[in-house]
């Protein structure tokens, strides 16, 4: 069987995760998102620089994840500034060519409380269901 490796690309360390969520994956690897400045054009030096080097980060994570003559299946979990994970996301077909592309799927749970001055306490929780490749 295939080594299964997840490459997180977020801001949600994956030692946060539940068990569910960690469960079935041989390797996870964290790869932290960057802070992106929302002034930045998407054909601006910065913006451009900050793709590429978290392109790289990526594909190093599954390389330095991936052991020496193993074949794996490659994922990769991409979530933080939209326009970043777009540009990348449109590049699954060539520079990640191989690597499928998961979300995790969750449940809100919400919860309305009347506290006594009137106003109203609202809780949610996301509950992990499953990954979805997409």
């Amino acid at each position: 069987m295939k080594m299964k490796i997840l490459v997180n690309c977020s801001n949600h360390p994956s030692t946060k995760w539940s068990e569910e969520q960690r469960k079935g994956w041989d390797k996870i690897v964290d790869v932290p998102f960057p802070n992106v400045d929302p002034k930045w054009d998407t054909k601006d030096k910065p913006f451009l620089e900050t793709v590429n080097r978290l392109k790289e980060e990526i594909l190093t994570a599954f390389e330095d994840a991936r052991p020496t003559g193993t074949d794996a299946e490659e994922y990769l979990m991409l979530q933080g500034e939209f326009s970043i994970c777009y540009t990348l996301f449109t590049e699954r077909t060539t520079t990640f060519r191989g690597i499928r592309f998961v979300v995790p799927t969750t449940e809100r749970v919400t919860q309305e409380e009347m506290l006594p001055d009137g106003t109203v306490r609202k809780t949610q929780v996301f509950q992990f269901v499953r990954w979805r490749i997409i």
